[in-house]
């Protein structure tokens, strides 16, 4: 098994659906931590870059000056060691 059909077992196994190169997740329950600030993001999905052949993960949180406000992120595959799962 490579690395790429084990990425794809894990994040089906998280909740995520296959769709072509992306990976949705329906529920908002998959949270990851910024190891520096503290902050927790809610994943949205998880995309592999059609050139690099690499993950991405496309994140959000709640502005702390704007509850209502949501702040997104995209990850690259070199900031993951940046992050934690919660």
């Amino acid at each position: 098994m490579n690395n790429f059909q084990i990425l794809v077992e894990t994040l089906e196994c998280l909740g995520a659906q296959k769709k072509a190169l992306s990976f949705k997740f329906l529920k908002p329950n998959l949270l990851i931590k910024d190891k520096s600030t503290g902050f927790k993001y809610t994943v949205l999905k998880v995309k592999i870059n059609k050139d690099t052949k690499k993950p991405e993960v496309f994140c959000f949180r709640y502005s702390s000056k704007k509850p209502n406000k949501k702040l997104f992120l995209k990850i690259s595959h070199k900031k993951f060691k940046n992050y934690k799962p919660v």
